[in-house]
């Protein structure tokens, strides 16, 4: 066991995590920013859907996975406007790949400067997300604090997948309507966004020069590295959903976006 990860099974990970939390708050508010910053492209899609792969394929300082994360979901909330412009500036990366920007597409569009950015969507069936997500989280029991579904799966999406497995099959059936929910909500928002390029995970390496592009640097693939899942202990298939959503997605990827209501 690394060392992050035995301070993370201990009693002691909640308060590593708010050390953390205030030395990235510090940093923040003492650091001088540049006087001109990069238009940071931001991946937006949910966690589960290739956040890690795509940033591991970019070995560079200006593409970062899921930075100041705890200290973002704390502060998104409270400030939207004012903490999204400090970060970024802050930040000053290329590519981000933060899986908790799923829930908060409304507060981007309407921000000054987050409405004229370029977003990356990447696309993945509702079944194989769900199960990504119950089989990822399924093997995270050694956390003493999992932020993570305290901040996002419980506060943004609605569901605590602490324990999923044990649930019985009523509070199972809840757990992923709810999720599906929220996966397909998002999606239809990302159409509040001007520029979002719509990438599709099975296809995801003959896509980055896509990506490349937008954000000036060259991907690696073959450096790359995938967050799979070891033990998949459940398996779930909706076929309905995945048509729907095929059907949605063919409908973004349109230049004449359809109405988000």
């Amino acid at each position: 066991m690394n060392f992050k990860k035995l301070v993370l099974s201990s009693p002691l990970a909640k308060l590593a995590k708010n050390s953390e939390s205030v030395l990235d708050l510090a940093k923040m508010n003492f650091k001088r920013y540049p006087q001109t910053n990069s238009d940071t492209v931001y991946l937006i899609s949910p966690f589960k859907t290739g956040t890690y792969y795509l940033s591991s394929c970019y070995k560079s300082n200006y593409v970062r996975q899921q930075p100041m994360q705890y200290l973002s979901l704390q502060r998104l909330d409270r400030n939207f406007d004012k903490f999204f412009k400090k970060r970024k500036n802050f930040l000053n990366l290329k590519l981000e790949c933060s899986g908790f920007w799923s829930a908060y597409l409304e507060e981007l569009s309407r921000n000054d400067i987050a409405k004229n950015l370029t977003y990356v969507c990447i696309l993945r069936s509702p079944s194989k997300w769900i199960n990504s997500v119950i089989n990822y989280w399924g093997i995270l029991d050694y956390l003493k604090f999992d932020y993570l579904n305290e901040l996002f799966w419980r506060n943004k999406v609605g569901v605590d997948l602490t324990d999923f497995l044990k649930k019985d099959e009523a509070s199972k059936q809840l757990i992923i309507n709810t999720m599906l929910d929220f996966y397909m909500d998002f999606t239809k928002k990302t159409a509040l966004l001007d520029k979002v390029v719509y990438i599709d995970l099975n296809k995801i390496d003959e896509q980055l020069p896509i990506i490349d592009k937008l954000i000036g640097l060259d991907s690696e693939p073959k450096i790359a590295s995938r967050n799979k899942n070891k033990a998949k202990k459940f398996e779930y298939v909706n076929e309905e959903i995945d048509s729907i959503y095929k059907e949605l997605t063919d409908q973004l990827r349109n230049p004449n976006k359809m109405s988000c209501n």
